[in-house]
């Protein structure tokens, strides 16, 4: 979770003093305070939210997804109801979250800086089509509001920890998406496989996250082609923890061979493996090895494999 400070200290400094939204965005500030109001008395209101925290409690952070399913700390699972996700949303609104500023802090101030806690946090909120982040940043003018919203939106949902659902490994993880005791949004994906530096051909990029897939053509230095993202199913997702747990990857050397270039990382719930494979030399009397055999398998798959083209599932 130490990544969550990355994102933080690496934010532009502030244009808002403390309280003050930017003007220009009046008009989506009234229209996220009316969306927010109506989600508290509609159950079922579909949101997406994201906060992440460095406080007194130490580094918290949570992703809860429009279906319910919550990620807490990228390490366990928690289904969180529609009462609890109504009680959120009355967090937003009575902390009026919709006019906080983007930005808090990130300028020194020198007759402040030995006073209090620095804290770090992040609310970002996609609601009724409207999306809205408000950072606070370590250094500088710190905000109160923003500090007490995030700390009450954390504390409501870290008791469900308790009941949620995690991953011994990367190996476990794999079969409890197959068991469907784990949902799409714990499981990550990124590939991308360049041709050899003497072919025109195009590489491609295929990614899975937060419950989607999506799969563009790339070439470095050329533009990317379309990229047309598309909820992964639960057949889908067989397929590929499939594959992958009867490729061993989990314990796959972190070198392959290969006449392309490929980077393959998967994650699951924070546990990750990353290959890359290329035309390494020491490696190329070690083609047939059973490793490389499970690799080559592996890449047949995820290499086909289209977000777009149903599938079924084996049972």
């Amino acid at each position: 979770m130490a990544s969550l400070l990355v994102f933080f200290l690496a934010s532009t400094t502030a244009h808002c003093d403390p309280g003050e939204s930017n003007p220009l965005d009046s008009s989506v500030e009234d229209a996220l305070k009316v969306v927010i109001e109506r989600g508290t008395r509609v159950p079922g209101t579909a949101f997406h939210l994201r906060v992440n925290c460095t406080d007194e409690k130490g580094i918290r952070g949570v992703e809860l997804y429009s279906d319910g399913i919550a990620i807490w700390k990228n390490q366990t699972q928690i289904q969180v109801t529609a009462s609890t996700r109504i009680e959120l949303l009355e967090a937003l609104r009575d902390k009026r979250f919709y006019n906080l500023a983007d930005n808090y802090g990130g300028k020194q101030r020198p007759e402040r800086t030995k006073v209090g806690f620095k804290i770090a946090c992040e609310i970002w909120l996609e609601i009724g089509g409207i999306q809205k982040q408000s950072v606070q940043q370590a250094d500088g003018e710190q905000s109160a509001r923003l500090k007490s919203l995030a700390a009450t939106l954390l504390d409501r949902l870290e008791p469900l920890v308790k009941k949620g659902v995690s991953a011994r490994d990367l190996e476990d993880g794999l079969f409890k998406l197959q068991k469907n005791e784990l949902s799409a949004q714990s499981f990550r994906l990124r590939l991308i496989e360049l041709p050899p530096n003497s072919s025109s051909s195009n590489g491609f990029i295929l990614r899975i996250l937060d419950g989607f897939a999506s799969r563009q053509d790339y070439s470095p230095g050329k533009k990317a082609g379309s990229q047309i993202q598309e909820s992964i199913s639960y057949c889908s997702l067989e397929q590929l923890t499939s594959a992958i747990l009867a490729a061993d990857m989990a314990t796959m050397p972190v070198n392959l061979w290969s006449d392309t270039q490929i980077q393959l990382e998967v994650e699951v719930l924070g546990h990750k493996k990353s290959i890359q494979a290329r035309a390494f030399s020491r490696l190329k009397g070690k083609a047939m090895s059973i490793e490389q055999q499970k690799f080559d398998r592996l890449m047949v798959t995820l290499r086909s494999f289209d977000p777009h083209t149903p599938v079924t599932c084996k049972g």
